[in-house]
């Protein structure tokens, strides 16, 4: 039998993976936003190990602005490319671009070192009890279903994991379908099981 505290990293892994869900579809559910100040005129790309580095809570980025560090000039909004050229690109004072994409914000390097605001989809609070409030409004049976599956395979049964997998994909995307624009809507992102569950 699985009690409260053994299912807990599984609804952590099952709320996680909604929310990120919800933010690549630009549905996200807790926006923040920080200023990541000297970034080095060299620095090509930002993530957890970066200096400086993403918020600890960081899922996936919304947006980025800019300014020279060392002046209060206002923000200059950043342009979102699929893929930043790093190479044969001459710096200028501003970089002017980013990316998502490697699991990384990709940036051009810069003459001087700037000041990047960054707008983003941070994490929800975890849940530490079986009774700690579910954020996500109307997502019980989602994260029900995810979790029932997780536990089915850590036990072995992956004939009901598979069922409870499938099931667990249909309710996330009609979720997802209720909570974003039909015009914007991606279903199914990646596998919601990792093989740790197998």
């Amino acid at each position: 039998m699985w009690d409260a505290t053994a299912m807990l990293p599984l609804a952590n892994e099952a709320y996680l993976e909604l929310q990120e869900r919800l933010s690549t579809n630009q549905a996200g559910v807790n926006r923040s936003s920080v200023v990541l100040s000297n970034v080095g005129a060299s620095v090509l790309f930002l993530d957890g190990s970066s200096t400086p580095a993403l918020p600890a809570d960081f899922i996936l980025p919304y947006g980025l602005e800019e300014r020279a560090t060392g002046t209060t000039d206002q923000f200059v909004e950043m342009d979102e490319a699929e893929e930043v050229p790093l190479s044969d690109v001459t710096p200028m004072s501003t970089r002017g671009t980013w990316g998502w994409y490697q699991n990384r914000i990709n940036i051009q390097a810069a003459t001087v070192a700037t000041d990047i605001r960054l707008e983003y989809e941070s994490r929800l609070a975890i849940f530490t009890t079986g009774t700690d409030p579910i954020l996500i409004g109307g997502a019980l049976n989602v994260l029900a279903t995810f979790t029932a599956a997780a536990c089915a395979y850590s036990r072995g049964s992956n004939s009901l994991g598979d069922r409870l997998s499938g099931q667990y994909e249909k309710q996330a995307n009609r979720f997802l379908r209720r909570h974003v624009n039909r015009a914007q809507y991606k279903a199914g992102r990646r596998i919601p099981f990792s093989s740790a569950h197998r």
